[in-house]
């Protein structure tokens, strides 16, 4: 395996996530004065994407990169499992309730779909998804399915596909990693 494309995938990845984050402070979905995110466990959930990233590749006998909704499902189930939007008062309660992290998972995997072959994000398409009426109540079942219900990253990777061809005019299955 080439180490340093991976570290490159790694850096891209991370600033992928915190832009995302960021995003969704600046638009008012996570509160910036209530939560973070964590850098040593955003850190985790790349690694752990790039690991399951590499087995995907041998189960699947995939040359080469992956696909945009293959990448946003693995990242989406590790930012699940790592939680890495923490509350910046660690005495704060009820943060069980919180969807701060679930938020990150799902706009971070739509960003990660919107990827164009330039590097840069399809925000148009972006910005008629999460207008759309539709979009407040897809938003609720998947962040539901996230915080309470079992899935997997290859269930995930479904539903990202499917919003794809849905959401984005010219979506092809682009690799991205």
């Amino acid at each position: 395996m080439d180490h340093s494309n991976e570290s490159d995938i790694e850096q891209k990845r991370i600033k992928s996530l915190f832009s995302t984050f960021i995003s969704l402070v600046s638009i008012g979905l996570i509160n910036s004065r209530e939560y973070t995110i964590n850098r040593s466990l955003m850190s985790n959930v790349v690694r752990h994407y790039l690991q399951d990233r590499t087995v995907m590749k041998v189960r699947y006998g995939i040359k080469g990169r992956i696909q945009a909704p293959k990448v946003a499902g693995l990242i989406a189930a590790s930012v699940m499992r790592y939680k890495p939007v923490l509350p910046i008062n660690g005495n704060a309660e009820h943060i069980e309730s919180s969807d701060a992290n679930e938020l990150l998972a799902v706009l971070h995997g739509l960003a990660v779909c919107a990827e164009l072959p330039n590097g840069k994000i399809d925000s148009e398409s972006m910005r008629r998804f999460i207008t759309d009426s539709r979009f407040k109540q897809w938003l609720y079942n998947l962040k539901h399915l996230l915080h309470y219900r079992n899935y997997t990253p290859g269930s995930l990777y479904i539903i990202f596909d499917t919003a794809s061809r849905l959401i984005f005019p010219n979506y092809e299955t682009e690799s991205v990693d």
